[in-house]
Parts: C-alpha cells; structure tokens; sequence
C-alpha cells in the first residue's frame, strides 16, 4: 500500500481560549473516511502557539 501524506494547516488567533482547535485531527479524519494515521504535531515559528511559550507535549495530549 503506497503511503499517502495530509497536510492540515490549523490557524488560531491569539482571542482563543484554552489550547484547543475545538476539534479532533483523528476524528476529522475518520468521518472523512481516511485511514488511520500517525499525526506530526509541529508547533510555526511566531504563531501564537510558539508566543505562549508551551512545548507540543504540553499542548498535545
């Protein structure tokens, strides 16, 4: 089976509250009827995520 790579590009203004994107990646994908995958998290160079001062374990659960 040849592997196959989703690029999502998740945006947040910095009014968010709270380190959620209100939805799921996983779940995203399920009702899309993609397969399961393994999900890269990466956290963009001056995002707000990156200005909050977190690291991606502390974001991701």
């Amino acid at each position: 089976m040849a592997e196959e790579e989703l690029l999502v590009t998740l945006c947040r203004g910095d009014s968010g509250s709270g380190g959620s994107f209100g939805f799921s990646l996983l779940g995203a994908s399920a009702s899309a009827g993609l397969p399961a995958a393994h999900v890269i998290y990466d956290i963009v160079e001056n995002s707000p995520a990156a200005r909050s001062g977190k690291d991606i374990e502390d974001i991701v659960d």
